[in-house]
């Protein structure tokens, strides 16, 4: 036989391999110990509870919190629900502990929504439109993650719904006070149902009146606010929506005197005054510059009386006669008295047209003396007097009365027999010459009605009395100046006047004490005597304007900017920006309303101009239902770093428009605008170097630090302020009646503003002045988180372990589930709406 040492090596091998197969076979035969199948069994059996306990969870869940006049909070690290029923009000806190067969089960739920959302500020970066990335957008909501679009990874981070990845793909670490996967429903917590959307024309009508819904639509905030708003006073049930330019002072300066080219007498007279827009938007005039026609109603009474020869013309100036005289015609128009209050300035400073800027104090001089120096005029009569200038001998005698000597003693007389009028009305064009001022076709926007002046006479000599001709006129001649005008202020006082006295407001009675309080009556000799170019000649108090008829914005202190009032403008992505319509907030708006801020222009990845609000399914949404709100947060949270995060949410960068005397500087901080639609306008005229952040206005004192407040529509606060305003809300909220049933009862409490004062947020306001623009009010950070404030959680996460009660049995299971509330009801109706499990994690 042959023999080989490869082949002997061959044939021990196969016998290993199969003495291996032998002894696998005959393991695989034996029964599992004990221990093992002991152990499994207990593996099996915590996952089937901790099942189990998912679906008790889910259960009082659905129970508690499935109706929608729900309200929750965080108590002890648990979920507290509390809702109306017939007994009264019932409260249940969402967690438990019980033994189930040997088993212990312990759960509780957390609020998704009292910490900040991270998804809420990562679908603001992924949805944002292009007007929400801007800078007006940014300043309506508190959405300074929209200011740049999100990256690929953070917008992929977002879709797959990953916090760690959203975490890694922003660089930010987990922080205290944060959450992730928050989403809310449109539901209305008091009454029940859903929301009313702002954005119909029907409901936003029904709310605020036809003309006021109009005026927003007017005031769209998409276009560039710089360029300016025309005209609108619309009024409605919530208050009125004003856009126009507020009398301080108004002058009707005059003369008579009777002309030798014709012997007629003649009044000449000139409108001056100032003007004021106290909104943080520019007010335009109309193409040819021209923002009021004055009409003046119950002129008074002038007679013209020769001492000497007895010939007497006596008149009503708004009753001049109609006739043509020759040279000229005296049509229906001229029967009164009437002027333009106009902006002779062409410069526009980045205005649409001619117009006031946004807070300007305007002296104006109608008709310019460029253009007009002789002012307008008007015939008082038919009857004519001749001037005999001739010296006559002893013995000659007057032809007529009619006729006056250089020496005769010519008494005027003026009588108010009853109160004036000034009414303005928009300016609409040429007024026809055939119908009486009256019919113009435009309404009364602002009116100073029943002022009374006092009566005057002078007597003057008929040398005096008689020119040459009467366009050699000029104002410095005048005679008397009926002149009506505000009670001077200071800064501080006109802004605290403009919020508690309803210094703004457009119809005045002067014969109402309360209202002529706020006027000062000039008498008409002493007012004629004052010099026109003299300290105060155009101003009153601190609205001062240093040129008559011309802007100067470019010159530091040039004009008072006073911006005292916000203005609106759609798409109004805040129901708090209703505030701004000058009645009384009424806050349920809050809990009732909302707008779904429709796009001007459709936009890829974009469903609103509010990011926050994200649809259901990706077809277009249509009402309330269809949409959710991502990362809501409840102002029912006690964890002061989530109001923390809350507080500096709206960080990103901020500039001043360009334009004033001087440049504006970037900023990259959380911001608090106060006046949202113009808080970025350009600092025109401004006297100083506008201080926006905190460390610089701690340093400012006096008269810089009240026109600083009274001009800058926005904050910039320190971390260190943003962290103890935090901290007051949570320790206040007890003591304002947390936690909340509804945001009305929130905004009512006064919680904001009492935390506000507690952590000396306004430190540096001007000695009793808590009203200026530049000081942060509860009201506007209600309107700055109104888009996603809630007072109840429809997100929540199960967090339970199950676990064996009996020691000598080790093993436990943990288990974390997401519940979300969806919009459709539950089968069983008192249920409220259904609460579905949206992601399941065991640890």
């Amino acid at each position: 036989m042959r023999s080989s040492r490869a082949f002997a090596l061959l044939a021990v091998l196969f016998l290993l391999s199969g003495l291996g197969a032998l002894c696998c076979l005959v393991c695989l035969g034996l029964p599992p110990s004990r221990a093992e199948v002991t152990a499994a069994q207990s593996r099996q059996r915590l996952h089937r509870d901790a099942f189990a306990l998912l679906q008790l969870a889910q259960a009082e869940v659905q129970q508690w919190a499935g109706a929608d006049t729900v309200a929750t909070s965080m108590d002890d690290g648990a979920m507290r629900v509390a809702r109306s029923s017939a007994a009264g009000l019932e409260t249940f806190r969402l967690a438990g502990d019980r033994v189930v067969d040997g088993v212990r089960w312990s759960w509780h739920c957390e609020d998704i929504s009292c910490r900040f959302d991270l998804a809420g500020a990562a679908a603001t970066a992924v949805q944002s439109s292009r007007w929400a990335r801007s800078q007006v957008g940014r300043q309506a909501m508190a959405s300074g993650e929209a200011a740049a679009p999100a990256s690929p990874a953070a917008k992929l981070a977002w879709q797959m719904d990953d916090v760690g990845f959203y975490r890694a793909a922003i660089g930010r670490a987990n922080v205290a006070g944060t959450d992730w996967g928050g989403r809310g429903l449109l539901t209305d917590p008091v009454r029940g149902g859903w929301r009313r959307d702002l954005a119909s024309a029907e409901v936003l009508s029904a709310l605020v009146g036809p003309e006021v819904a109009d005026a927003f639509k007017v005031a769209d905030l998409r276009e560039e606010r710089g360029l300016g708003l025309g005209f609108s006073v619309a009024r409605g049930p919530a208050g009125q929506f004003r856009h126009l330019a507020h009398v301080a002072d108004l002058r009707l300066s005059f003369g008579v005197f009777n002309a030798r080219s014709d012997g007629r007498h003649r009044f000449r007279f000139h409108v001056s005054g100032l003007l004021w827009n106290p909104a943080s938007a520019p007010l335009l005039a109309d193409s040819s510059g021209q923002l009021y026609l004055l009409e003046v109603v119950g002129a008074p009474e002038i007679t013209v009386r020769n001492l000497d020869s007895g010939a007497v013309l006596s008149t009503w100036l708004d009753a001049c006669p109609v006739a043509d005289f020759g040279i000229f015609n005296q049509y229906p128009r001229e029967a009164g008295l009437w002027s333009w209050c106009e902006v002779e300035d062409v410069a526009r400073y980045g205005m649409a047209r001619r117009g006031l800027l946004p807070g300007e104090a305007y002296a104006f001089l109608s008709p310019s003396p460029a253009v007009q120096p002789q002012g307008l005029s008007r015939v008082l009569g038919r009857e004519t007097w001749r001037l005999e200038s001739v010296v006559h001998g002893p013995g000659w005698k007057r032809p007529s009365p009619q006729v006056f000597l250089p020496t005769d003693r010519i008494e005027i007389t003026c009588r108010f027999l009853a109160p004036m009028s000034f009414r303005f009305r928009p300016a609409a064009g040429e007024p026809a010459r055939e119908k009486p001022i009256a019919d113009y076709p435009s309404p009364v926007v602002h009116e100073i009605a029943q002022v009374w002046f006092p009566d005057f006479r002078l007597e003057v000599s008929g040398r005096d009395y008689s020119r040459e001709d009467s366009g050699g006129y000029t104002i410095e001649e005048r005679r008397a100046c009926l002149r009506v005008s505000w009670v001077p202020r200071g800064v501080g006082q006109l802004t605290h006047a403009v919020r508690s006295t309803e210094l703004l407001r457009t119809h005045w009675d002067l014969s109402r004490p309360e209202e002529a309080a706020q006027w000062v009556v000039g008498a008409p000799l002493a007012a004629s005597l004052l010099p026109l170019d003299w300290a105060g000649a155009s101003g009153v108090g601190a609205l001062q304007d240093t040129t008559i008829n011309q802007h100067l914005a470019n010159t530091p202190g040039a004009y008072a900017d006073l911006r005292l009032t916000p203005l609106p403008g759609w798409p109004l992505p805040s129901v708090g920006a209703l505030r701004h319509l000058g009645g009384a907030m009424d806050w349920a708006r809050l809990d009732d309303s909302f707008n779904s801020a429709p796009l001007k222009v459709a936009e890829p990845g974009s469903w609103s101009e509010n990011p926050r609000l994200t649809p259901w399914a990706t077809a277009t949404p249509v009402v309330a239902a269809d949409w959710s709100v991502s990362g809501p947060f409840n102002v029912n949270s006690t964890d002061p770093d989530a109001w923390w995060e809350l507080l500096r949410s709206s960080g990103s960068p901020w500039q001043v428009q360009a334009g004033g005397p001087f440049p504006g500087s970037p900023w990259h901080r959380p911001f608090f605008p106060t006046h949202p639609a113009g808080a970025q306008l350009a600092a025109w005229a401004a006297r100083a170097s506008p201080q926006w952040v905190d460390e610089a206005l701690v340093g400012l004192a006096g008269v810089e630090l009240a026109e600083a407040a009274a001009r800058q529509g926005l904050r910039l606060p320190t971390d260190a302020a943003m962290g103890e305003l935090a901290r007051q809300v949570v320790r206040l909220g007890p003591e304002c009646g947390a936690p909340f049933r509804s945001l009305e009862a929130f905004a009512r409490s006064g919680l904001l503003d009492k935390a506000l004062a507690a952590s000396r947020f306004n430190e540096f306001a001007p000695a009793g002045e808590d009203v200026a623009p530049m000081l942060v009010r509860g009201a506007d950070l209600l309107e700055l988180w109104a888009p996603f404030l809630t007072v109840r959680g429809d997100t929540v996460r199960v967090v339970g372990q199950v676990s064996f009660q009996d020691p000598r049995t080790p093993g436990s299971l943990r288990v974390e589930a997401v519940l979300q509330r969806q919009p459709e009801s539950h089968e069983v109706r008192r249920f409220g709406r259904r609460w579905r499990v949206i992601r399941v994690r065991l640890l």
